[in-house]
């Protein structure tokens, strides 16, 4: 899941239509998903609101958009026309605060530390609310998307190797492309948005709440749309992903200056298939890579924040199990980028590639997938990688 913005108006503000604004006329709609819905979670209870008229912006924001107001790009894939990715809600709350200050117009948040408060008066430029952000996105449609039931390639940019509804459709889909596209790259919904669903996932104004509550402060910010990496089911209109404001996020993990960083010491497969994780300086990756048949893996995954500590246990006892069991297998590391954090990377590494093409066939790792399917909320696994010097340093170089 990469962290993005989309920005929206009140109806009443100056022509921003002519600014590129698309209005979005209010009305009543079922919020959340009815029951029947594949794939859905509980938090998705179907409730009646009605929204006023507003203006969005047609697309997520540019990079080009961003550093024009901003002066900085803190995306990790590069490209003018991409999604600024890899901004905390904060950031997204100071580029409308800016941007509304370099149209002319008056900022809609008032920012003391770390409190944000929205000023109604204001007529300048904001996030989304999530009952907003909803409506926009299901273009007065229904269905799980705003393009129908089920999710094809040429619909949206989304880790959908497996499909929605185990593929119910019928069409055998996979689609992963591993990155992001042009924030014009798909079809428009009814409304005139695009990339509603997918590519990168978009803060909203609101703090995540059970349906019926609406708290002044919270833990976790309410994000929608999904991302790249993300299965079909997490970019459905009703998906509810929540996150940290002070959180910025690329390729669906958090970087790794935001983690706790371990470095491998004494990789030596074979003495009894074990490895020593200590901290170590820079200046040593070399010498400790003695094997180049080695691979490494490293697996991005976010957790419901409810599953995790569920989850927790499973990965440490799969780790547990291929390290008794299989020769080969050298390390399966479980790492949170920081306490309590739902961000969960597990560093693999193998003997070889034919002791990777093992492991994954093993009945305690099918069980582990299995268990677990229903605690993640997206996952990204990387291609292998030869475990030399470079790729170590891209991996465990220490980021303080």
């Amino acid at each position: 899941m990469v962290m993005a913005t989309m920005v929206a108006m009140s109806a009443c503000t100056v022509d921003a239509q002519s600014d590129g604004m698309v209005l979005v006329k209010g009305g009543t709609f079922q919020m959340g998903s009815p029951a029947s819905e594949a794939e859905r979670d509980a938090d998705e209870t179907r409730h009646e609101l009605t929204v006023q008229d507003f203006l969005m912006s047609p697309t997520e924001v540019s990079q080009q958009e961003y550093e024009s107001v901003m002066g900085n790009n803190p995306s990790e894939r590069k490209g003018s026309n991409l999604p600024v990715e890899n901004v905390t809600w904060y950031d997204a709350i100071a580029y409308c605060n800016a941007l509304s200050q370099r149209e002319g117009l008056t900022p809609c948040y008032t920012i003391n530390g770390t409190t944000v408060t929205w000023r109604l008066d204001a007529n300048g430029y904001r996030l989304p609310t999530e009952t907003e952000w909803e409506y926009a996105a299901r273009g007065g449609k229904q269905t799980p998307f705003s393009f129908g039931d089920y999710v094809h390639d040429s619909d949206a940019n989304c880790y959908n190797a497996y499909g929605y509804n185990n593929d119910a459709s019928g069409h055998w889909v996979n689609g992963y492309l591993q990155h992001t596209v042009a924030v014009t790259e798909y079809p428009a919904n009814a409304y005139g948005l695009y990339n509603m669903h997918g590519n990168v996932a978009e803060w909203t104004w609101d703090w995540y709440a059970e349906y019926g509550t609406n708290p002044e402060e919270g833990r976790y910010k309410v994000v929608r749309g999904g991302g790249w990496n993300d299965f079909p089911k997490h970019i459905r209109k009703g998906d509810v992903v929540t996150t940290a404001p002070n959180v910025r996020h690329w390729n669906g993990a958090t970087p790794w200056s935001d983690c706790e960083c371990m470095t491998v010491s004494d990789i030596v497969p074979g003495e009894e298939h074990a490895v020593q994780l200590k901290e170590v300086t820079d200046e040593e990756f070399t010498s400790l890579i003695k094997h180049e048949t080695m691979i490494v893996r490293l697996a991005e995954i976010e957790v419901y924040p409810k599953h995790l500590t569920e989850y927790l246990k499973f990965a440490n006892e799969v780790d547990r199990l291929s390290m008794e069991r299989e020769p080969g297998v050298v390390c399966l590391f479980p790492m949170q980028c920081a306490e309590d954090s739902t961000q969960i990377r597990i560093l693999e590494i193998y003997a070889s590639e034919e002791a990777y093409q093992s492991h994954i066939k093993t009945e305690h790792l099918q069980k582990y997938k299995q268990g677990t399917m229903h605690m993640v909320k997206s996952l990204k696994l990387p291609t292998m990688k030869p475990l030399d010097p470079e790729t170590m340093n891209l991996i465990f170089n220490k980021q303080r």
